[in-house]
């Protein structure tokens, strides 16, 4: 099942910084873990970049050989209750 997260993606300019948001559709099978990242907001919040209100976590994504984290927008418990195990799946979240 493919799982849309909106994403925060930031650009580093040289003198300044670029936030910009994107949707991503991830596998659900292939997320590692999502927790909640609340050290973001401070970032957000002392660069003056829009976003500093919003509620964000990290998502651990297996591509095989390597990991990679994104950074979503909304809380683990919101991000994790998207997801619908199926009913024969040996994984599971562990934070629920």
């Amino acid at each position: 099942m493919l799982l849309k997260l909106m994403t925060l993606s930031i650009e580093n300019q040289g003198y300044k910084r670029e936030v910009s948001s994107k949707p991503v559709y991830v596998n659900t099978k292939n997320i590692i873990s999502i927790s909640d990242y609340f050290g973001i907001k401070d970032f957000l919040s002392s660069e003056g970049l829009s976003f500093s209100d919003s509620k964000f976590s990290v998502v651990k994504i297996s591509h095989g050989h390597k990991t990679e984290e994104i950074i979503a927008f909304g809380t683990s418990e919101h991000i994790s209750g998207q997801i619908q195990p199926e009913i024969d799946s040996s994984r599971l979240l562990l934070n629920e």
